[in-house]
Formats: structure tokens, C-alpha cells, sequence
């Protein structure tokens, strides 16, 4: 019998090896499951919802900042300046109790005639002669008699202080031979002596030239014998001569 003779098993072999690399891939097939699974389930690279986490610092660093953005002077006009507030004027002290701006208080209880009137003053009674001027008579009783105008000045006088408080202001000697006070009498802030002068119910008192309102009152009188007002008015010094 001729020919080449097989060994026995040597058919088998092709399919022994193809066995074996399928077995192979198999293995490594599995070791690259399991590897994955691991990856996978310690958080590492490729898991899902596995992102490495960045520390706040490094976070915040790598941000860019946003540019100022400049205000539009049309929608965002600038605020109005503030003003500073101006300090209050100082306010003028209250008056001190006691004397007045122009003197000291007096009560008057009579008004004697156009320059002369009683006060109470101190607790007593005092007359007051009306300091630099000089109204006509009024007292029958007196060297002169009743002069013209002396009923009318009179009768301004009791108008002016009648029955009010006054002020009394002295310059110079405070009183006259016949033991009066010489004052400015103030009624209402208005000096009486002025207004009696001004009005034409008094002359200047000559003798009192030294006084802080002589040259005032003469010129007062003048203008008053200029306009021939109350005493300086002649028609009528005429007519009560007549």
C-alpha cells in the first residue's frame, strides 16, 4: 500500500487553534470590560456626570471681568449738587429785664399841660418836665396866662401818654429848679418831645442847647413854621387875638 500515510490527530489541529485565539480575544475582551466598569465607577476620566472638579480659586481666575460700562448723559443725568446748608444769622439777644432801651418805665397819672405830666415812678408820684422844648400855656393860673395853641398841645400830650406807660431817657442835669425831672419821654417807641415839636404843638426850648436833640428840633420847628403847622399858623393866631 502506497503512499503517504496521515498521523493520527493531525486533522484536528487547525480547529485546536482556532479554539485558542478565540479564547484569547475572549480574555482580553473581558479584561477591557472590567476596566472600563472600574473607570466608570470610581469617577474617573470618561464617567458620566464624572467632570473633574476645579477648585473656586482657579475657577474665578480664569473668568474675564466685564468692562465699565459709562452712563448715558441723556437717560442718567448727574445728580443735582447737595447744598450746603447756610448757617442761621446770629439772632439778636433778648432784651435784659429791668431798665428799657430808651430809660426807665413810669406809669402816667396826669398829663398837667402840652410839656409836663405826672408818673408814678418808684413807688411815687414824680412830675416830668418835657426835656428842650416848650409848649404854649394852658393853665389860667400861670404869669402867661392861656396862650394860643396852649388847649391843643394840651390835648396832644394827653393823646400821646395818657394814662400808658412810658419810657423816661435823661441827658444831662435829671432835674430843674423846681425839683422836675428833665427827660425824652418815649410812648409806643415814639419820642413824644420830638412828635410835639414836629407837629407844631411845641417850640424849642432855647436855654437847652446842649442837649443831644437841639439842633433836631430846630430843625423840626423850622419846618414846621415853614408849612405854618399848629402854633406857627398866623391866620389863626390872629383870629384868637381878635
Amino acid at each position: 500500500m502506497g503512499g503517504s500515510r496521515r498521523r493520527p490527530g493531525s486533522r484536528h489541529r487547525p480547529e485546536r487553534r482556532t479554539a485558542l485565539v478565540l479564547a484569547l480575544s475572549s480574555g482580553v475582551l473581558a479584561l477591557g470590560l472590567g476596566a472600563l466598569g472600574w473607570t466608570i465607577a470610581s469617577g474617573g476620566p470618561g464617567a458620566s456626570g464624572g467632570a473633574e472638579e476645579v477648585p473656586a480659586s482657579e475657577g474665578l481666575s480664569t473668568r474675564t471681568a466685564s468692562p465699565a460700562v459709562e452712563p448715558d448723559p441723556a437717560t442718567h443725568p448727574d445728580p443735582a449738587p447737595r447744598k450746603t446748608p447756610e448757617p442761621a444769622p446770629d439772632r439778636a439777644p433778648d432784651p435784659a429785664p429791668g431798665p428799657t432801651h430808651h430809660g426807665i418805665e413810669a406809669r402816667v397819672l396826669d398829663v398837667i399841660d402840652g410839656d409836663t405830666i405826672v408818673v408814678l415812678l418808684s413807688g411815687k408820684h414824680d412830675k416830668v418836665r418835657y426835656l428842650g422844648i416848650n409848649t404854649p400855656e394852658s393853665i389860667p393860673a400861670t404869669a402867661k396866662g392861656i396862650e394860643f395853641y396852649g388847649h391843643e398841645a394840651s390835648e396832644k400830650n394827653r393823646e400821646l401818654v395818657g394814662g400808658r406807660t412810658v419810657e423816661l431817657e435823661f441827658d444831662g442835669p435829671r432835674r430843674d429848679p423846681y425839683d422836675r425831672l428833665l427827660a425824652y419821654v418815649w410812648a409806643d417807641g415814639r419820642m413824644v418831645n420830638r412828635a410835639l415839636v414836629e407837629e407844631g404843638f411845641a417850640e424849642v426850648y432855647r436855654e437847652a442847647d446842649r442837649i443831644r436833640c437841639f439842633d433836631e428840633f430846630r430843625r423840626l420847628e423850622a419846618a414846621a413854621k415853614k408849612r405854618g403847622q399848629g402854633m406857627w399858623d398866623e391866620p389863626a393866631r390872629r383870629r384868637w387875638r381878635g
